[in-house]
């Protein structure tokens, strides 16, 4: 798992096996193409409120794949093979697993 989260392997090319024992170690959301950030930080409880998700990323505190975000948006290019990784601040440990529905 840890090659996933430190962006040395693309979340894309995970097997099914190994997106089930991530799915055990991460919180995990749905979201749909050009979902919301802020209700994946909060429904991952990355964030405890909207407020808290709109000011984490203001502060450059949120990070998509391993790139430092600002949007408010997904977009389609930010789904490798229908899933993307969010972090909140520089710990991995504070990341999440998004799924496109």
């Amino acid at each position: 798992m840890t090659k996933y989260l430190t962006g040395q392997v693309s979340i894309g090319e995970a097997t099914q096996e190994e997106l089930e024992e991530i799915r055990k170690e991460l919180s995990s959301a749905k979201s749909d193409v050009n979902g919301s950030v802020i209700e994946a930080l909060v429904t991952t409880r990355l964030a405890s409120s909207n407020s808290e998700a709109r000011r984490l990323l203001t502060s450059g505190a949120v990070y998509l794949n391993g790139q430092s975000i600002e949007r408010e948006n997904f977009e389609e290019s930010d789904y490798q093979n229908g899933r993307l990784l969010l972090r909140r601040g520089k710990a991995y440990k504070d990341s999440a697993l998004v799924e496109l529905e």
